[in-house]
């Protein structure tokens, strides 16, 4: 009998991601933030500075464990962790996802503003002198 059916073997399944874990995660987390803010424990530049560090965890991550399996796979390198970067890298990539929607809902002003600049839609708003 080989041991690895009984206990398993200890490498990462590179098909079996945690998309939907990960992300109800990241939402509920989002949510008890904005939670408290609302109730005054947090203030705004406290809670948007956490999702900031969220999402430059996120796009950090997912770029070290990037060029990493870029160098391993122009290298012609294969070792045990490649798979496991591919996991991870998949995991920090959908933290990124979460986290720039999140980001977009906490900057909506700005970007509805930048998106008036950038494409001229007119604000029916007069300014005043």
């Amino acid at each position: 009998m080989n041991d690895s059916s009984i206990f398993g073997d200890n490498t990462v399944d590179p098909t079996n991601y945690h998309a939907i874990p990960v992300s109800i995660l990241i939402l509920a987390g989002y949510i008890f933030t904005h939670f408290l803010f609302s109730k005054g424990i947090l203030n705004q530049r406290k809670h948007r500075r956490i999702w900031n560090l969220l999402v430059t965890v996120g796009y950090a991550g997912t770029g070290i464990t990037g060029l990493l399996l870029i160098l391993l796979i122009r290298l012609g390198i294969s070792t045990l962790f490649n798979n496991s970067i591919t996991f991870w890298h998949v995991e920090l990539s959908i933290l990124m996802v979460i986290g720039t929607l999140i980001h977009i809902h906490l900057y909506k002003k700005p970007f509805k503003n930048m998106f008036k600049v950038l494409f001229g839609f007119k604000s029916n708003k007069k300014i005043k002198n």
